[in-house]
Formats: C-alpha cells, sequence, structure tokens
C-alpha cells in the first residue's frame, strides 16, 4: 500500500484502516497473517486494499525493521517547514518524519534538563551540537540528530564529539577507548564452551549409535511390537472375544507356549472425533473438549476485537510504533497517552464486555463438561461399576488368606454375592523385586528368553578412549533421569528401575518354578550377571494390608444394593467397623505401589516438600540464568532506537522453553513424590503445581521485564506526557501509568508469549518426546544384544499420556488475557496467534492419542474440575483489567497502591464468586442418576482386559503362590492382553489373540502423493477449469 504521507505520526494515508492493519500483520510472524488478513477482509472498509497486499511482499516488509514508515525519510527532498536556528517544540500532531533543511541537516535537542520536547535544526558540527546540549556532542548525519556516544555498558562519554568512552559502568572493563566488556563475558564463553563440546560429543556418539553393526534384530523386532500393541485400540466386543487358545497352559509351571495367529483388533481411526468418543476414559474427552472450547473463545475474541478497532483504527497500532531519537519518541509519546486516553472508554467497554460474556461461558461450558461425563458415565459400562471399596482395614499380615476372608464377611453383611476381593497391600520397598519377577515371567510365557548366554555388548573388547566416551554418554542417556526429561517427568519408576537394569542386569528366580533351564541358561553355562533366588512366598508372608480394599460384585444392580444395606453403620470385619462405598477409579488407575501405610502427617510432610522443591527450583532458576540476562539486557544501550539482536532474542525465547520445560520436571517428581494412590489424583497435583510454578514464573518475568523497561526508558531520557523524567516518577502505578512503560511491557509480553510460550514448545515436543526416544532407542536395541525382553520393551515403549495439557493451555490464556493491561496493538495478534497455536497444539494432540500413547485411561472429571476452577483466573484478571483501565480513564493519580489494593480485591471476589458457583450452581443442572447397568461382571470382564484382579500385581503373585489357582491370575500389561488366561472361579474371563503389529519399516503417509495430488489441485482451481473438468481431474489424482 503506498499512500502519500501527511504532516502527523497517526495519518496513515487514504486507506488508514487499512494501512494499520498492515502495520499490524508486519509485526506478527507468517503463522499468523493468514489468519488476520481473513479477519481484515471480513471487518475491513476497504476490500480493495486487501486484494492489492500481497504475502510475497511480507518478509520484505517485515526484514525492513520498523513499521510501514520508511527508514531515513529525512534524507528526500521533500519541503521542509523547520528553519535554521528556531526552536519548536514538538507535539502529538507533528511530523516524526520531517527533516531539517539543507543547510541545518540535524536536529538538537535544546536545554533536554529545562525544556520539555524542544528541537533546533542546527549545522552539522560539533560546536552548535555541544552549544545546544552538551551531553549529547556527537552530529550524526545517518540518523538526523545530535546524540552521545553509543557504546554498551559506557557510564561517561568524551565530550569531544567522538564515540568515545571515558567511564564504564560497574560490572563493565574498559577495553580501548570505544568499547566497554562485561566481566562476566568470559563466563558465559566458558558456559557456551563446554555447551558446545557435550553438544558435539552427543553428535559424534549418535552418528556412532547410527552406524552400529544390527546384532539383535530379534530384540528391536520384540520391543517394536510391544509398542504398536500396547497403543489405544477399540474394545472387544464382548460376543466376538477370541477363542480359547490351543495348548494354553493350566499349569502353575511357566512354559512356552504357542500363540494364535494374530489379529487385528484395530487401532482407532485417524478421523476419530476425540470431543465425543471414549478412547482413554472420559477425562481425557473433557480435556480435548476444552481445548476445542478455547480455540472457539481466542478466535471468537480475535474477531471481536478486529470489529471493534476497525472503528478506531489506532487501535491497532496503538503501542507498536518505533521511534530511533528523543524527537520521534516525544512525538509518539503525546500522540499515544492522547490516543490512549481518547479510546479507554472503548478498552474498558470490550474488556467488561469480554469479561461478562466469558464468565457466563464458563459457566455454561462447566454444566456441559458435568453432562458430558455423567452420560459417559451412563452410557459405558466398566469395571468400576462393579465395584466398591472398602476402607478402614486394620493391617494384616500376608500369610493370612485375607481376600476370602473379606468377601465371606461382604457377603455375610449384605447377603449379596461376590466375585472377589482386591487388597491393597504396602509393598513399595518389594516392589522392585515383584515386578522383575512379574516381568520374567511374561517374557519366559511369551517363549522370548529375558537373557542370553551370550548377551556380552559387541565390541567390548575395544576400550579406545572414543568408545569409553560414547559408553559413558549411553549410560547418560539410558539413566532415569534423563529418560525423565525426555518424557517430560511422564517415565513411571518401574521405567526407572528397568532402565537402571539395563545397564547392570539382576535376575530373579523365584524357588519355586524357575530353574535355569527355563531361563534359556543351559545348566553351568557361565552367567554373564548375577541370578538372584528369592523366596517369594516368604516375601508376601511379610507384607502388611493397607487399609483399602476393592470388593467385586456380579452385576452393578448388587454393587448399589451391598452399599445401601451397609451405608449408615458399615459392617464389623475383625472387630473394626469398614465403610463401602462406590469406587470412582477404574483398575489401571489405581497406583498399588502407593498404596502404604503413611499417616496423614507423613503424607502433608511430603506435600510440603514438594512445595519447597519447586519454590527452591524457581528461586534457582531467576538466580542462576534470568537475572544474568536481566543484567544484561539492562546494560545494553538502548539509546536512538537501537534492539538486542538475533541471538539475544533467541537466548530469551529459549530460557522461557527451558524454563517451562523444567517446570514439567520438577513439578511431576513432586506429584510422585506425594505418593497418590490412584492416576487421576496424581494429574490433579501435577496439573496444579504445575499452573502453579508456571504462573509463579509469569510473575517473575513480568517483574525482571518490568524492571527492564524502567532501566531502558530512563536510559532514553524518556518523559511523561506533562515533561516530567520517568526517573523523577516516584510510586510505582505512575510509572506503569506512563505510555513509554505501557508500550515496552506490551512489546515485551508479546514477545515472552509468541512464539515463545504459545508455540515453540509444542514444535519441539514431538521431536525430543516422541521421534528422538524412538530412533535412538532403536539404534541402542539393535546394536546391543544384551537388550533383549523386557529390556527392548521399556527402552522402546511410548511416553505415557496425562493431563499436563490442561495447564498448558490455561496458562496461554492468562498470558493473552494479560494483553488487555496495555496498549491495544498487539491484542489481535496476541488471541489470533492464540487461536492459531491451539488449533496445532489440538492437531498434534489428537495423533498423539491415536498413534503414539500407550493405552491409559482417566476415568473421572476431578482434573477437569480444577481446570474450570482455574479458568477463574483469566476471568477474573478480565475484571481486574477493565476496573483499572477505568480508574486510569476516570483519574487514578492520588490512588497510588490504593488502586493495586482495588484491582486484586475484585479478583479475589470473582475467584470466589466463581468458585461457590462451580460448587453449588453447577451441579444444579446434572443429569439424574443413571439405572444400574444390565452388563454382567462376566459380559465385562470378556470385553475389557484389565480388571481389579489382573491390574494388582500383589494379587497376582498370591494367586500364585499363596493360593495356587489353576491356572493362576495373570499381571495385565498393556500390548501382551493376550496372555491373560481365563479362570472363572476366580473373576478372570478375558481371552484374546495377540494384536497385529505394525510394520514400522513402511512409511504410514506418502508424502510425495500428498503433496503431488495438493499440487495438481491448486494447479486447477487456479487455471479456472470447469466444474466438470475439475472433477474429473481431482479424482484422477485421488
Amino acid at each position: 500500500l503506498k499512500a502519500s504521507r501527511r504532516t502527523g505520526p497517526c495519518y496513515a494515508g487514504p486507506a488508514p484502516r487499512a494501512r494499520s492493519m498492515q502495520h499490524f500483520l508486519i509485526h506478527v510472524s507468517p503463522a499468523g497473517a493468514v489468519l488476520c488478513i481473513t479477519l481484515l477482509a471480513a471487518v475491513a472498509p476497504t476490500p480493495e486494499a486487501v486484494r492489492n497486499f500481497k504475502l510475497s511482499n511480507f518478509g520484505h516488509l517485515r526484514r525492513s525493521a520498523a513499521s510501514v514508515d520508511p527508514p531515513l525519510i529525512w534524507q528526500d527532498k521533500k519541503e521542509t517547514t523547520q528553519v535554521c536556528g528556531q526552536p519548536n517544540k514538538v507535539n502529538s500532531s507533528s511530523d516524526k518524519w520531517e527533516r531539517c533543511p539543507d543547510s541545518c541537516p540535524i536536529y538538537a535537542e535544546v536545554k533536554p534538563s529545562e525544556l520539555h520536547c524542544q528541537f533546533e535544526c542546527v549545522p552539522l558540527t560539533v560546536e552548535a551540537c555541544k552549544a545546544r546540549n552538551p551531553k549529547a556532542p556527537i552530529p550524526d548525519k545517518k540518523l538526523g540528530l545530535c546524540r552521545s556516544c553509543m557504546i554498551d555498558g559506557c557510564a561517561k562519554c568524551a565530550n569531544d564529539g567522538t564515540d568515545t568512552c571515558l567511564e564504564c559502568n560497574r560490572g563493565f572493563a574498559r577495553l580501548g577507548s570505544r568499547r566497554c566488556e562485561n566481566k562476566a563475558l568470559i563466563i558465559w564463553i566458558i558456559a557456551f564452551g563446554i555447551l558446545g563440546f557435550i553438544t558435539v560429543v552427543v553428535i559424534l556418539w549418535i552418528v556412532n549409535l547410527a552406524n552400529r553393526p544390527v546384532v539383535n534384530e530379534s530384540g528391536l523386532n520384540h520391543g517394536l511390537a510391544l509398542r504398536s500393541r500396547a497403543k489405544l485400540t477399540m474394545p472387544v466386543d464382548a460376543d466376538q472375544s477370541a477363542p480359547a487358545t490351543p495348548g494354553m497352559p493350566q499349569s502353575n509351571v511357566i512354559p512356552t507356549i504357542v500363540m494364535p495367529e494374530p489379529r487385528q483388533r484395530g487401532l482407532w481411526p485417524l478421523d476419530t472425533n476425540l470431543l465425543n468418543t471414549r478412547v482413554a476414559g472420559p477425562g481425557l474427552m473433557l480435556q480435548f473438549n476444552l481445548q476445542f472450547w478455547l480455540i472457539i473463545w481466542a478466535t471468537g475474541v480475535a474477531i471481536a476485537w478486529a470489529i471493534t478497532a476497525s472503528f478506531f483504527p489506532d487501535l491497532f497500532i496503538l503501542g507498536t510504533r518505533r521511534a530511533e531519537t528523543p524527537r520521534q519518541n516525544c512525538i509518539l509519546v503525546a500522540w499515544g497517552y492522547e490516543k490512549q486516553h481518547g479510546l479507554m472508554w472503548v478498552k474498558v467497554v470490550f474488556t467488561l464486555a469480554l469479561y461478562v460474556v466469558s464468565f457466563v461461558l464458563c459457566i455454561l461450558f462447566s454444566i456441559r463438561q458435568l453432562r458430558i461425563f455423567q452420560l459417559e458415565d451412563a452410557e459405558e459400562t466398566t469395571h468400576k461399576d462393579f465395584s466398591a471399596v472398602i476402607s478402614g482395614l486394620p493391617q494384616i499380615d500376608g500369610h493370612e488368606r485375607i481376600e476370602e476372608e473379606l468377601a465371606t464377611a461382604v457377603e455375610r453383611a449384605t447377603s449379596v454375592g461376590v466375585v472377589g476381593v482386591s487388597v491393597c497391600w504396602d509393598y513399595s520397598e518389594q516392589e522392585a523385586t515383584f515386578m522383575s519377577l512379574i516381568e520374567h515371567e511374561l517374557c519366559d510365557r511369551e517363549g522370548i528368553p529375558s537373557l542370553k548366554p551370550d548377551a556380552i555388548p559387541e565390541g567390548s573388547a575395544r576400550r579406545g578412549i572414543f568408545h569409553r566416551m560414547f559408553q559413558r554418554v549411553e549410560k547418560t542417556f539410558l539413566s532415569p533421569t534423563t529418560q525423565k526429561v525426555l518424557s517430560k517427568g511422564k517415565k513411571t519408576m518401574r521405567h526407572h528401575r528397568l532402565a537402571k537394569h539395563s545397564i547392570n542386569p539382576v535376575h530373579l528366580t523365584p524357588r519355586r518354578d524357575l530353574s535355569r533351564e527355563t531361563t534359556g541358561i543351559p545348566s553351568g553355562a557361565a552367567s554373564p550377571s548375577p541370578v538372584v533366588e528369592v523366596n517369594v512366598e516368604e516375601m508376601l508372608w511379610k507384607l502388611k494390608t493397607c487399609n483399602q480394599a476393592f470388593v467385586v460384585f456380579n452385576s452393578e444392580e448388587d454393587r448399589d444394593a451391598a452399599i445401601r444395606q451397609v451405608s449408615n453403620e458399615g459392617f464389623s470385619f475383625r472387630d473394626c467397623k469398614l465403610k463401602l462405598d462406590e469406587s470412582d477409579c477404574e483398575p489401571n488407575t489405581v497406583i498399588w505401589k502407593n498404596c502404604t501405610n503413611e499417616t496423614s502427617f507423613e503424607k502433608g510432610t511430603r506435600v510440603a516438600k514438594g512445595l519447597g522443591v519447586i519454590l527452591l527450583a524457581l528461586a534457582a532458576w531467576v538466580c542462576v540464568f534470568y537475572l544474568p540476562y536481566a543484567h544484561y539486557a539492562m546494560s545494553f544501550n538502548y539509546a536512538y532506537g537501537q534492539e538486542p539482536g538475533g541471538i539475544e532474542s533467541f537466548t530469551f525465547s529459549m530460557l522461557v522453553v527451558a524454563g517451562n520445560a523444567a517446570m514439567y520436571l520438577i513439578c511431576s517428581e513432586v506429584a510422585d513424590y506425594v505418593g497418590f494412590q490412584n492416576v487421576d489424583s496424581r494429574e490433579v497435583c501435577y496439573m496444579l503445581l504445575y499452573n502453579f510454578a508456571c504462573v509463579f514464573n509469569v510473575v517473575l518475568d513480568i517483574a525482571v521485564t518490568y524492571l527492564v523497561a524502567y532501566e531502558m526508558m530512563v536510559g532514553q531520557n524518556m518523559r511523561t506526557y506533562h515533561g516530567v523524567h520517568l526517573k523523577n516518577v516516584d510510586t510505582f502505578i505512575d510509572r506503569v501509568e506512563t505510555y513509554a512503560m505501557q508500550r515496552e511491557m506490551g512489546k515485551s509480553l508479546w514477545r515472552y508469549s509468541w512464539p515463545s510460550t504459545f508455540l515453540l514448545p509444542f514444535l519441539i515436543e514431538p521431536i525430543i518426546t516422541i521421534y528422538i526416544p524412538y530412533k535412538l532407542m532403536s539404534w541402542v536395541v539393535r546394536s546391543n544384544s544384551k537388550y533383549r525382553s523386557y529390556h527392548a520393551e521399556r527402552f522402546l515403549t511410548s511416553t505415557p499420556m496425562d493431563l499436563s495439557r490442561y495447564a498448558d493451555v490455561l496458562l496461554n490464556v492468562i498470558l493473552a488475557v494479560l494483553i488487555l493491561f496495555f496498549p491495544g496493538g498487539y491484542t489481535l495478534g496476541m488471541f489470533a496467534t492464540l487461536a492459531v497455536s491451539h488449533i496445532f497444539i489440538y492437531g498434534y494432540d489428537h495423533w498423539r492419542v491415536l498413534r503414539s500413547i500407550p493405552s491409559c485411561e482417566f476415568a473421572n472429571m476431578n482434573v477437569d474440575w480444577w481446570a474450570q476452577w482455574l479458568l477463574s483466573v483469566p476471568c477474573g484478571l478480565l475484571l481486574s483489567g477493565g476496573v483499572y483501565k477505568w480508574a486510569v480513564d476516570t483519574g487514578s493519580k492520588g490512588w497510588g497502591f490504593g488502586l493495586v489494593f482495588v484491582v486484586s480485591a475484585v479478583f479475589v471476589a470473582h475467584v470466589v464468586i466463581h468458585t461457590s458457583l462451580l460448587l453449588w450452581f453447577v451441579p444444579l443442572f446434572g443429569r439424574k442418576e443413571k439405572p444400574p447397568s444390565n452388563m454382567s461382571y462376566k459380559q465385562c470382564g470378556r470385553r475389557i482386559a484389565c480388571s481389579w484382579f489382573s491390574a494388582n500385581p500383589v494379587y497376582c503373585l498370591r494367586s500364585n503362590y499363596i493360593y495356587h489357582h489353576e491356572p493362576p491370575c495373570d499381571f495385565c500389561v498393556a500390548g501382551k492382553e493376550h496372555l491373560l488366561r481365563v479362570n472363572e472361579d476366580i473373576g478372570l474371563h478375558f481371552d484374546d489373540a495377540p494384536i497385529e503389529a505394525e510394520n514400522y519399516d513402511e512409511t504410514a503417509v506418502d508424502v510425495r502423493s500428498v503433496l503431488r495430488t495438493l499440487s495438481t489441485r491448486f494447479s486447477q482451481s487456479s487455471a479456472a477449469q470447469t466444474p466438470a473438468a475439475a472433477s474429473d481431474g481431482e479424482a484422477k489424482n485421488m
């Protein structure tokens, strides 16, 4: 768009609205350009301007650095109104690009310590500059002004008209006359040098790993097959369960079994609608609904702001225009102050209207989420519907047959038949031993020996320095800490234990059943690792029960009848009163190893320690990384429009990304350390802790941003609209209300959000947590013959799913809402990029759930309820922002910190009201209680593999070693459901053939074919073919 310029910095030519929008587009990334142009096409009054705007010019305009205003405009030969030697006071109507006459081509600020924004055109001499302002003696024709020296870290410049520094700031060393070097630079050089060395070593290790010979193809294929079978699959039809497996063992001995032909139970199709399809429990379905709703909300806000700003075009650019000279700063501050206060009523009305609409929508959405969960729970019958939880159980030794005794007690008290009882045991100290034994038994039953006698790493005879270095790198990569970092804190202790065993394998053999022959190691052969024999029965006898157990009934109606029978006083058992309540979790969501006999005080201590660790981590992050960056940022010379370069911006983005990634790991560790007994409670804690940590981190970031912006504005000798030096403004509120600070903090928040927080972490996530671990682990397993059976399985397992996405999207919403506290130039970009980013996040999560994660279940809506509660934070910020802008518009000069108190009180009041509505109002609109299902437990057991018995590892071992069931209860592992054996006497009904594994050598998508098809379609549409011809061409391409 080319339009003639006229005087006045806010005039944008004959098409001001389109020109303002174009100015905005140049400041956003290309990712949001398409959406922004679409919005403009819908609301702008000059559509021909939109049609003439070409995306091919977008990159050029963006690289030109400074909005649509041309650089070095004073070199233009346009006539000027300036007179040499005549001081002029600039205001909001002055032309910031007006040049001086050729005889006096530069501006000099006249007595800046006494006068406000008065400039005079002077000759291009040192004497002329010094006569007007002794602190700016350097005539600069390129910038068109008299300036001071431009040396980073300089405290005192020479007065001879050259870029010479006489004295550097504290923390800087003077090198020559034109340079001040940061004394901490050597630390950064050493740190980056170490980081570079580590990077080179890792790259060399990866190259070495990729070129190692393949010596363990069977182990690789076995691990990849389990990775494929462990993914989320469609459930088995109860009427079409697999036939009984021929040759299935019915004894306690563990021989190699002959597997039936695999069949394709089926992965969920990629076009599965996760908004209304239960693939991993209702909890995951609710998360996708929240993500989808936030995309609609962000898009609606962006469109609403675009429509509003189309009537007030200055809102598109308010706070985004740059200034390179003191004269331009004066003009922009005056223009920005007047425009901001003149349009403040628009901002107040928009913010308060957005608050009302968002608040109402949040409550309506909460009602919808509740009804979705209740409907899904009523329509889907799972193991949860047949179980009740017994609480108040005393500690009982493991040598007693407590399961049978409890079942008899429940039947006697309720007069209802019981399928069985699964007791929670305190086995945290023996968890590694028990799970290792179970893993070995499953691998041996599959006919895959857990270790071969020649399981010695290939090439172990080579002991060169590079070989030892690569071994060290590989050991570090396989360590539990590294694996947890790569999985965003989602690897469980089970994975940690197996990772340790993969480096130093320890084989656990039950004394009763397994001999050296059953493990595939001949008698007399030298074992490559020690074989530890344990007395499993003795270990089980020493266990103590926890205070909970799960009792399973034949039908949901029997369960409800039993609970009603003992609802008042409970029932007696060994001189204790036990309670019977509905279970709100599924068997595979119980974290059995966390069922311990800890007291409430011990658990509270764990929570306090966890919070302390998070606070210490945040403090360490701020002190070690953020404050050094802030120190550098404040030492930079921002005068005359200078800004840090691309390396500094990249460093800031990486600090934000790394800080959020560190919070993933730390909050996950704390949530695991607390020791919750089910996955949903753990996810609630994780989500709240992560959200708290990230919000706290954002508060610290904003505080640092405020300090950097303040030092920057003071360094540029910025003044308020009324001529007061910013350094002389005393109170925090008065500083924040100045247009210069508003502009700079709004820009900093925009840079912090996009793309550092909105997009970059989610672009990196699939590479770091899915692709890189998959490729590296594949290379590790295929090149090491010792990594077989369960080692290969656990190294190649996918990253488990969690519900941390709630915290991610809520943090993004909070950041987007904060932009309403600042000038409106970045508002459209903030909400447009929020919507675009969340579309990508939704698509990535959709693919990840259907094609990557191992089987999981999120059975209740506890996490979603807390996410609904956290939505009170952005809603409260909207109300606080509206009140703050109203107070500024009506005059809050004498309020001081009273304004902070009012804004905070309004925020707290909203959170209280929002919480009260969630607790008492929303439940009124829930569905009526569902009638009992007609499905029997036997039908449910045939359809869903993981039961209350097969999910409990101690129950499986007791079935084998204490009760001597024939066959015993097998432990259910995702991807190995076909190993479960039927024993209807103890409630085991699931029987299935192995799922057909994916072929990882085949490309899932023919990328070239897809691109060729899209190119052909685009060419056909561009050529304006007839509909029939276009249809034929499309059919041919398909």
